[in-house]
């Protein structure tokens, strides 16, 4: 039965990548459950020649697979205002400098009627925002306002004559598609997503109380007082007390500006993709140069700090990208570091290569072509998570060029079951997958793509790093959660092959590059890291005389975003500053 339900929901997730979460919920009591009958879960070794094989799943996992590749990849690039429009299912519209409404959806044209000119909204908006609007439109051509939103309810219903309105959000914006269209008001019904991050946000800007952000969450929603107060099981007159309390604190005059200062917020932070304008503006990713390597391929390699700085080879992992913060830059700067940031195969705009079982070594080819091309004799290297397995292979390989290695939350070579089982749940069921069932390790990669590329980091970051963690809360900063959606986007630029090379590697016993290794290791690690678990590394280090470790007892796996000036000078140790 359990079974016909996990095929029944790979076809379903197809459609509605939103299942993701409960699709891998039932991919793990499945996996799991199959391993336990040829080895208990918590037993110290692997089991030899052993695998998940089921060949009717195996033929449902590969049809879904296909399915998604031939629908291929929801991130399109939008061109044109009807594009916009259309993709959009909630009412969306556009308004030209003359006040004309043009490229609406339909169901911006159910919600309009005959109104086709910004000027006769007055019927369905209050009227400082119809001269808000208004202000706009006549300054779409003024370079100063192309950052400017506002956000305003608008009085929508199916049968405006019976009198039956209901009051919506909206948000209008600037905006231009191509350099040679002008720019137009853009309109469109927002939906907010009311997070933990944004929680965060307006608790430390403006001193909300827990039961006042349950308000702030529900007139967000477009909901009346009298909603609230029934679903909270509160009266009206406490709800207006507390609306009073909100408005003193957040200086604002009325429910509609407080209700547009929370929006706000929340579209300049959580509710815009990784890719918006605002969240680049917080990131640094440095110049960007193409060198030759093996098979006339040329890898991007970023460059990110001073010019003249001194050169640290970073070598990214499987989901962080090489995307930092702009505070991590101006350490940087301060202590005169330039990372050396190449782009391995298939992440980001680096073209495929490597073979999944000799990629780390493969890499570390491609990076004594780098330093050859950059003039570099000596380098330390930073393997930040999974590129901690490239950083050991590159040391083994380079030891004439690798000068020392610091892995921040890298993993560790995986010989037991228990190691495994440790992990978090949305990291072991990757985990288990890649080592038992690698056939079907591109469907359940694919359909995580697909709520990425769905507008769904938020969803997948958090099924990452539990509610209450310390990783949780180090993502409720803006800047570092734009950093983590970067990476996302970083990694699944050219589909899921880049996490299907990494996965392998990184739950596998890569100990034979320690044979070679005699530099000076330090590992920065987490004690609460959620994947790697600080007993494993201990382990680890204790095993080998040239390692060290230094351990943050207040901190996850996003030590780098967490703690940037205590790695910058772990960094500068083992530079010998």
């Amino acid at each position: 039965m359990r079974k016909a339900q996990l095929i029944a929901e790979i076809y379903e997730v197809v459609l509605k990548p939103e299942r993701y979460d409960h699709f891998m919920a039932l991919w793990e009591e499945h996996i799991s459950g199959a391993i336990d009958e040829f080895t208990p879960l918590q037993t110290g070794d692997f089991p030899v020649g052993k695998s998940v094989n089921d060949p009717e799943l195996e033929a449902h996992f590969q049809r879904a697979y296909l399915i998604l590749e031939k629908l291929g990849r929801e991130a399109k690039e939008i061109t044109t205002p009807r594009e916009y429009t259309d993709q959009k299912s909630e009412p969306a519209f556009f308004v030209t400098i003359g006040g004309q409404i043009v490229d609406e959806n339909e169901a911006a044209r159910q919600m309009l009627g005959d109104i086709s000119r910004l000027d006769e909204l007055h019927q369905l908006i209050d009227g400082w925002d119809c001269r808000k609007l208004h202000t706009m439109q006549l300054g779409l051509d003024r370079p100063d306002l192309a950052e400017q939103i506002h956000v305003f309810q608008f009085r929508t219903s199916q049968n405006r004559v019976a009198g039956n309105s209901h009051e919506q959000l909206f948000l209008a914006k600037p905006m231009r598609f191509s350099h040679n269209q002008p720019v137009l008001l853009g309109i469109y019904a927002i939906g907010v997503d009311w997070n933990e991050g944004l929680e965060a946000l307006l608790s430390d800007a403006f001193a909300l109380t827990t039961s006042e952000l349950q308000v702030g969450k529900g007139l967000c929603a477009g909901k009346s007082l009298g909603e609230i107060a029934r679903e909270r099981g509160r009266s009206v007159h406490t709800l207006r007390a507390q609306v009073k309390s909100m408005l003193r604190k957040t200086a604002t005059g009325s429910q509609a500006d407080l209700v547009r200062i929370m929006v706000t917020l929340a579209s300049f932070g959580q509710g815009q993709g990784s890719g918006s304008a605002n969240d680049q503006k917080r990131l640094e990713t440095g110049t960007q140069i193409l060198v030759q390597v093996e098979g006339n391929r040329n890898m991007p390699v970023h460059q990110i700090g001073p010019v003249d700085g001194r050169p640290v080879l970073f070598l990214h992992g499987m989901l962080d990208g090489i995307a930092i913060c702009r505070s991590v830059a101006s350490l940087l700067k301060r202590r005169n570091i330039k990372l050396i940031a190449p782009v391995r195969p298939s992440f980001s705009n680096s073209p495929p290569a490597y073979r999944i079982e000799t990629a780390p070594e493969e890499f570390a080819d491609d990076l004594r072509h780098i330093l050859d091309h950059l003039e570099i004799a000596t380098v330390p290297v930073i393997g930040h998570m999974a590129g901690s397995v490239y950083a050991f292979a590159a040391a083994a390989a380079l030891p004439d060029r690798i000068s020392g290695i610091l892995n921040i939350s890298g993993g560790v070579p995986i010989r037991s079951m228990r190691q495994l089982s440790s992990m978090s749940a949305r990291q072991r069921v990757v985990a288990w997958t890649a080592r038992f069932a690698p056939a079907l390790l591109p469907a359940i990669l694919r359909t995580g793509i697909s709520q990425i590329d769905r507008g769904n980091e938020t969803d997948f970051m958090n099924a990452l790093y539990a509610k209450g963690s310390c990783d949780r809360n180090v993502v409720a900063d803006l800047d570092v959660r734009a950093a983590i959606h970067a990476g996302y986007q970083f990694a699944i630029a050219q589909g899921h092959r880049a996490f299907e090379v990494d996965s392998r590697h990184v739950t596998r016993d890569w100990s034979t590059y320690l044979e070679h290794v005699q530099q000076r290791t330090i590992l920065a690690h987490g004690v609460f890291d959620p994947t790697v678990t600080i007993g494993s590394v201990r382990k680890f280090a204790g095993r080998h005389a040239n390692i060290e470790l230094e351990e943050h007892d207040d901190a996850g796996q996003l030590l780098f975003y967490q703690k940037p000036k205590e790695i910058i000078s772990t960094l500068c140790k083992l530079m010998q500053d």
